[in-house]
């Protein structure tokens, strides 16, 4: 079990776990550093490879963020972790996964969703939809795989329709022109449940 934390004015570190308690496995052991100017890191294990992403880039102005996710990936869950020109994540490296298009500015904080059946997704945000004055959007997309590597599918459509395996009911939601507002986050809004 591994953590990484960190901060874009520091390094993306990991530590492992103690998977009973939850806490530090060796904690007088120093973290290792794996990432650098980059923030919101989670890794993925995949046939063999961990995959490390994260948001570099600027956040918090709008439609001026640059905010970009980047990944890199390596055979051992301590690194390093190469981009797809052998360049060290430590060394400023990283293969663009998303980045700005069209009306959607500064995609941030990946999430992995684990479907079932083996299909993916993913969840990000973003600093600005310039459709909507620029405030800040959540979105759900198909997490897709391609040689060798994460790929962002393209975005369902407004009014997607999920329904429940708990309960058979289908609900209408309308994820990626939502704003993200205070409280909106709980289940029954849209915070979409994890078969969705």
């Amino acid at each position: 079990l591994w953590l990484t934390y960190g901060s874009y004015f520091g390094y993306i570190r990991l530590v492992e776990l103690d998977p009973k308690t939850g806490k530090r496995l060796h904690p007088t052991r120093q973290p290792i550093n794996v990432a650098i100017n980059s923030e919101a890191s989670i890794m993925i294990h995949r046939d063999g490879w961990y995959y490390l992403l994260v948001t570099h880039g600027s956040c918090c102005a709008s439609a001026n963020s640059s905010y970009n996710i980047r990944m890199g990936r390596s055979r051992s869950v301590r690194g390093p972790f190469l981009d797809n020109m052998g360049i060290d994540m430590l060394q400023g490296g990283g293969k663009l996964f998303l980045g700005s298009n069209g009306r959607f500015i500064g995609p941030g904080h990946f999430g992995l969703l684990e479907v079932g059946d083996g299909v993916q997704k993913f969840s990000l945000h973003y600093e600005a939809d310039l459709d909507r004055g620029g405030i800040s959007v959540l979105d759900i997309r198909p997490l897709l795989w391609r040689d060798g590597w994460p790929v962002a599918g393209e975005r369902a459509t407004p009014k997607t329709s999920i329904s429940s395996h708990t309960n058979g009911l289908a609900k209408v939601v309308d994820i990626l022109w939502s704003p993200l507002e205070p409280g909106r986050g709980k289940r029954g809004h849209y915070g979409v449940p994890p078969e969705a």
